[in-house]
């Protein structure tokens, strides 16, 4: 209790002031100073002392770098989430399994290929000729 009491602000506080603050007596205080005090009085001091203060103001300090850390490297998250939606909407309709028309689009892809080598084909020797359609493999479990 001593040690705290002679931290330079509280050294500069009034004995009837920290009391006050302390909600006992001038007595209990001068008792407290021989015996020690209670464990609530020493939290209570050591928080409006200079290094109270100081390390209080710098857990504060700390827990918000902490939290900005946080919030920029979510930022960045969500940033890459766009990016990767972005690129996926750039890719197109490619269709899905559950689609109610399976391969709808697989087969416009297939017939935008035949018009392109058709073209190719009469550009040669101007006569047309029809491809095959691939065969579609389908994976077997």
């Amino acid at each position: 209790m001593a040690e705290l009491l002679a931290d330079p602000l509280l050294r500069s506080l009034k004995q009837s002031d920290v009391a006050r603050f302390l909600d006992v007596t001038e007595r209990t205080l001068r008792r407290w100073k021989k015996t020690g005090a209670p464990r609530q009085a020493r939290l209570l001091l050591w928080a409006i002392s200079l290094h109270g203060l100081d390390t209080l103001q710098t857990e504060a300090d700390n827990t918000v770098a902490l939290f900005a850390g946080m919030a920029r490297g979510l930022a960045e998250e969500v940033d890459a989430h766009r990016r990767r939606i972005a690129h996926l909407i750039r890719l197109g309709d490619f269709g899905s399994a559950n689609s109610p028309h399976l391969g709808f689009e697989s087969a416009n892809a297939l017939r935008k290929h035949e018009v392109v080598n058709d073209q190719k084909h009469h550009a040669d020797d101007g006569a047309p000729h029809k491809q095959q359609m691939p065969k579609r493999h389908l994976a077997r479990p």
